[in-house]
């Protein structure tokens, strides 16, 4: 009796199947369960590399800044870079290139995003001082002419150096002025010289690019001037200061078109 109650009960079962494969109501079926998508990281704060640095007078260092995401991942980036003493570490803003100019303590920030980072900088002093005549200035002139991107004033340094004969010295730091312009940034360079004359000439463009606010605010003077802060092949410091003459013409032939002030010069290998 058992075994044809199960019988039934299969015959059954399978009169069951047959008629939903006929286009009766079909069984319920359950679907896999969806897994959650993480969440996307999200950066958290910004840290710059090094987040602290000791230099010696006339040495060099080059930050870089990083955003630090939620899944503890690490992002380049590029944000604004500040020196909050450009007497002591002159930064380029273009490619946060720093020279140790002055000795004390200084800060490098990095904004990006509305994140902020800041980075201590401490620059000792060096005892040893280079002759003047260590840097060797055969021209030096300021050419003004109209800025491609606002027709306005613009003033593009034009400048032949070399060394002495059989030594060789680096261009750190120069500090240009121009009546009538007001503070210029001084401008981390870091070129390297020999005693072939060479021409460091070329817009300071980019952030450096010293654009008038107005057609009646042009130079107010028929001369600038530069200060050079280098540094010979025995380590020791100097500086020079030379005038030359304001010069109008045209836009200088080394001009590239675009953002470019993480290059000292135009046409010259520059490290900086």
């Amino acid at each position: 009796m058992r075994c044809d109650l199960t019988r039934s009960a299969l015959v059954l079962f399978a009169a069951a199947m047959l008629a939903c494969s006929d286009g009766g109501t079909p069984p319920v079926s359950l679907s896999p369960t969806t897994a959650k998508e993480a969440p996307s990281a999200r950066a958290v704060r910004l840290i710059i590399a090094p987040d602290s640095v000791t230099l010696t007078l006339s040495t060099t260092v080059s930050f870089a800044a990083y955003e630090v995401m939620s899944d503890s991942s690490r992002v380049s980036v590029v944000p604004q870079w500040f020196s909050s003493n450009n007497e002591i570490l002159a930064l380029n803003p273009a490619n946060a290139h720093g020279v140790a100019v002055g000795a004390g303590y200084a800060t490098v920030t990095a904004r990006f995003d509305n994140l902020v980072a800041v980075a201590p900088v401490i620059v000792i002093a060096s005892s040893k001082v280079a002759s003047a005549d260590a840097l060797v200035i055969d021209s030096f002139s300021m050419l003004e002419y109209g800025s491609p991107t606002s027709g306005q004033s613009a003033y593009a340094p034009q400048m032949r150096a070399r060394a002495p004969a059989d030594h060789r010295v680096s261009v750190l730091v120069m500090r240009f002025a121009i009546p009538g312009l007001g503070n210029i940034p001084a401008f981390g360079c870091g070129a390297n010289l020999a005693d072939v004359p060479r021409d460091l000439f070329g817009e300071v463009y980019g952030d450096w690019l010293l654009e008038i606010g107005g057609a009646a605010q042009q130079a107010s003077g028929t001369s600038a001037t530069v200060t050079i802060t280098f540094v010979d092949e025995s380590g020791a410091t100097g500086t020079r200061t030379v005038s030359g003459p304001i010069v109008h013409g045209g836009l200088p032939t080394s001009y590239s078109g675009g953002p470019n002030g993480g290059a000292c010069f135009h046409g010259y290998g520059s490290s900086g």
